[in-house]
């Protein structure tokens, strides 16, 4: 197990002191936790190649397909048309709840990060119109868009958890741990629950903050109201497109729906000539590239720009490919790591405890505070317990959908100096670290316990 604790170290040390890439740190934390094993070189390094293949080939397409569809509704002021919708109406009394909502919507097909970068700037719009604080609402959507990023497929973090627990019927009664399909419908119910309870937990906390009078104060001496990188760029015709909210939010909306729609219809039409139809729509890869279109095509041909598609595609792909690369190598990590026998006797040990779904949780808050991604907790956290998972007898859809959410919001816990989060957040609202250690990593907290609450509680109803 000491071995095991050094790798851990070592992500700490590399990302957070010496400021190394997380495609490096995890891969040097990959092969030596490979050498530490004690296997024969050769058969040590096919599980890398084995483990990094498995994460790629589930979730690349979904991870580059979601990346364009981002950057197509940035682009066309789809987004911005979003946050006018939401400002309208009860949005104007509740902008809170309103930024809240907007983060968690957007966050379905848009990693958290590259969310916030896109949405910062309507921070400003809205305290403009609202009144609202500028701290208080940049927690709203911090935290909207990181309950849906941890919780709700089809992001990746989720899918490639679930992909790594789903067990098939066969291995269920073999007690073998052979992979088995995806059961859509319950990750959708317990997650999306999950994370309404975590963006509403993220909301009443930025509440809270914005009755605090050094919150005012802060406010008043970043002056983000004037500040044009609080606006994040973004100017006012950007939302004044001819076409309306709804169709700036029909590409989210379709991928999470035909995923649905496949859940419920599969079983009913397996053996009709539709079958094969549904399966093909409702796979998150189709249903992500459907999105990506519909997203693509609301951009508008301009003299500076002679193909906007093609270079949103083009930098999708490079956004997509380079966050691929850091999850697959999460994903071989996790499966280098189960591996270990030492890994092996401390999730036996840990069964034993009886901790129940505290298990999941406090592992991937451990990988997540080491680490600092929360995609990367996701993964490794889902590989190195599905033989925990089985033997708890969480290995039924419903089950692996609850092990996912308790993973989700171990994920959440915390995000501080070594996430990458933190530091977009914090620059992009123009927070001094002291503040957002105060607001951001404590609001990450909240959530990560109110989604432990939540999955306890749906684990006592079964």
């Amino acid at each position: 197990m000491g071995w095991v604790v050094a790798v851990v170290v070592w992500i700490v040390v590399a990302s957070g002191l010496l400021r190394w890439h997380p495609l490096m740190t995890l891969f040097v934390a990959t092969v030596a936790a490979a050498v530490g094993t004690g296997a024969p070189l050769p058969e040590a390094l096919g599980w890398i190649a084995h483990g990094f293949g498995k994460t790629a080939g589930g979730i690349g397409l979904v991870l580059v397909f979601g990346a364009i569809m981002g950057l197509a509704l940035e682009r066309s002021g789809g987004a911005a048309k979003l946050a006018s919708a939401l400002c309208s109406g009860w949005g104007r009394k509740m902008p809170l709840a309103a930024t809240g909502l907007l983060g968690f919507v957007v966050s379905v097909a848009v990693y958290c990060d590259s969310g916030f970068a896109v949405l910062s700037g309507l921070r400003a719009r809205i305290a403009e119109r609202t009144g609202a604080s500028v701290t208080a609402l940049s927690t709203a959507l911090a935290t909207g868009l990181y309950a849906t990023h941890t919780l709700v497929p089809p992001t990746p973090g989720p899918v490639a958890a679930a992909q790594n627990l789903a067990m098939s019927q066969d291995a269920l009664a073999q007690n073998t741990l052979s992979q088995g399909a995806i059961h859509w419908g319950p990750l959708f119910a317990v997650g999306g629950t999950v994370a309404l309870l975590c963006m509403a937990a993220g909301v009443v906390y930025a509440r809270y903050l914005s009755t605090l009078p050094g919150i005012r104060a802060l406010d008043r001496s970043l002056n983000n109201h004037n500040d044009p990188v609080a606006r994040g760029g973004l100017d006012d015709t950007s939302g004044n497109a001819s076409w309306g909210w709804l169709a700036s939010a029909t590409p989210i909306a379709l991928p999470v729906a035909l995923i649905a729609s496949g859940t419920l219809l599969k079983e009913r039409v397996r053996d009709t000539g539709a079958g094969d139809w549904v399966s093909l729509l409702s796979n998150p890869s189709m249903a992500l590239f459907l999105g990506a279109l519909l997203a693509l095509s609301l951009l508008k041909k301009r003299q500076s720009h002679a193909h906007p598609r093609h270079e949103v595609i083009q930098k999708g792909m490079e956004m997509g490919g380079s966050i691929l690369l850091v999850t697959a190598l999460g994903g071989a990590l996790g499966y280098v790591l189960q591996q270990n026998p030492s890994v092996q006797d401390g999730i036996k040990s840990l069964a034993h405890m009886d901790l129940g779904l505290v298990t999941p949780f406090v592992v991937a808050a451990l990988i997540k505070t080491s680490s600092g991604s929360s995609t990367v907790a996701l993964v490794t956290t889902s590989a190195l317990l599905q033989p925990w998972a089985l033997q708890s007898g969480y290995g039924d859809p419903w089950g692996v959908a609850l092990v996912v959410a308790s993973i989700g919001s171990g994920s959440m816990t915390v995000s501080h100096g070594n996430d990458s989060y933190f530091w977009v957040v914090s620059q992009l609202s123009r927070t001094p670290a002291s503040w957002a250690f105060r607001t951001h990593t404590l609001a990450t907290l909240i959530q990560g316990l109110v989604g432990l609450a939540a999955v306890l509680s749906m684990d006592g109803l079964r």
